[in-house]
């Protein structure tokens, strides 16, 4: 069978991957020019960074059994930051630090898992789950038609036609996955319903060396919720780069506005937290709009499957919001393909 897959990051990769080895031909189209997704890291001429996703755990015997051979290849390793919490309200946050590893981290579950990340990039992991797979970038695909044989995909502004396959799964978060499919799939409503919040992270290199003695800080009370030194994970560069995410409300807030114009404010929050590391002058800040970071709420679906209309979904905001839940939704469509149709 021919399966087009719409979106290159975790989840459509690894169904991509997972069909291809059942002797299916596969097909991704991705809108942007490479692999990852949220996976995603920024390269600038002194540092890169992993401006989305920060780290990926395992809480099931399923994706700690894919997990294990890319451990043993190197292709991941375990990240073991010092993490501290800062609280925004305090006047020297960093001088009045928190205890924190507790404290800091909102999911509990947290400290029961190793924190893994890949190895040189965070796109390194989707980077090899490509391997072999036929990858059309810079492809945003604009709408289904069905056809006798299938499906009809077409692309671009103006819709060029790109072949017919047996089945289509869509990847892409819910409001573009629900622009994208026929109102008679079986789950649109459900899809409909589902929201996402944006991130606004901010991405520097400082022009000098940072003396500060953590690695991840965790913030309360503050539009920034989260820094981390990405220098310091394993198999990256050693000049200083740092990145925060900022949390839902502020993100949110300023989610239309350009983010050059937010560049001055979280720069500014960011020395302020870490009170004055990271100086005036900087080699590079830029800032990043990440519109569908995480879902809103606990959906537990897994994926969506229209058999009759050969349409399925995927993608981690069917489960939760994780990397393991990206992989864990395309299994769960894999294994009702597979058990069913192919």
């Amino acid at each position: 069978m021919r399966f087009a897959i719409i979106g290159a990051g975790m989840a459509g990769l690894s169904l991509a991957s997972m069909l291809r080895q059942s002797g299916q031909t596969v097909e991704v189209f991705e809108k942007s020019r490479g692999v990852g997704g949220r996976m995603s890291t920024r390269h600038t001429p002194y540092a890169s960074i992993d401006h989305g996703c920060q780290f990926l755990g395992s809480r099931t015997p399923e994706f700690e059994k894919f997990l294990e051979p890319l451990l043993e290849m190197g292709l991941l390793e375990t990240w073991t930051p010092r993490i501290i919490h800062l609280n925004g309200e305090r006047k020297n946050p960093l001088k009045q630090m928190e205890p924190g590893l507790e404290r800091c981290l909102k999911d509990a579950a947290l400290l029961m898992e190793e924190m893994l990340v890949p190895v040189g990039d965070m796109n390194a992991l989707c980077k090899y789950l490509a391997t072999d797979v036929n990858i059309r970038f810079s492809t945003r695909i604009t709408h289904l038609c069905p056809s006798r044989s299938g499906w009809e995909v077409y692309a671009g502004d103006h819709n060029e036609a790109l072949g017919w396959y047996d089945w289509v799964i869509v990847t892409a978060p819910p409001a573009q996955a629900g622009e994208l499919l026929p109102g008679y799939f079986k789950h649109l409503a459900e899809i409909k319903k589902i929201g996402m919040n944006p991130c606004i992270a901010i991405l520097v290199v400082p022009s000098r060396p940072l003396d500060l003695d953590f690695d991840v800080a965790e913030i309360s009370n503050s539009i920034l919720n989260w820094i981390a030194l990405n220098h310091k994970k394993p198999g990256r560069g050693e000049h200083p780069a740092l990145i925060g995410h900022c949390d839902f409300r502020y993100s949110n807030q300023v989610l239309e506005q350009n983010p050059e114009d937010l560049k001055e404010q979280l720069i500014t929050e960011m020395n302020r937290l870490l009170g004055g590391a990271i100086g005036s002058d900087c080699h590079e800040v830029s800032v990043h709009r990440w519109r569908y970071a995480q879902s809103d709420g606990n959906n537990q679906a897994g994926c969506y499957v229209d058999r009759c209309h050969r349409l399925a979904v995927a993608g981690d905001w069917c489960l939760g919001g994780r990397v393991e839940d990206a992989w864990l939704s395309a299994n769960k469509t894999y294994q009702i393909l597979s058990n069913t149709l192919i």
